[in-house]
């Protein structure tokens, strides 16, 4: 088999390919293409957290997002991160409703 002697850390590799994504679907110069935009996320404390700071360097407001804290015990009050479980769904939802968010 094969050992590996280095942790090899791919996400600022991965972070750095979505945000060149997103400057390219939205086709603009801007250092903030998501700016105006209010987003909710919900990474139900996983590891979809990074997705948070990621939205907001890039101007979205995210400052209704929940459970951003990545935590391996997951919460009662989250769960198991699933974005198809029914009680995540509304609990977003109920979050952008409250802050009229966009996405």
């Amino acid at each position: 088999g094969v050992l590996c002697s280095e942790l090899v850390d791919f996400m600022p590799h991965y972070k750095n390919t979505l945000k060149n994504a997103i400057f390219r679907e939205v086709g603009t110069a801007s250092s903030t293409p998501l700016a105006g935009l209010k987003i909710v996320v919900n990474p139900g404390n996983g590891a979809g957290f990074f997705f948070n700071e990621l939205l907001r360097d890039l101007g979205a407001d995210v400052g209704n997002s929940l459970h951003l804290t990545p935590d391996g015990t997951f919460p009662q009050s989250s769960g198991i991160p699933n974005p198809e479980k029914k009680a995540m769904v509304e609990e977003t939802m109920r979050a952008c409703d409250a802050c009229n968010a966009d996405i």
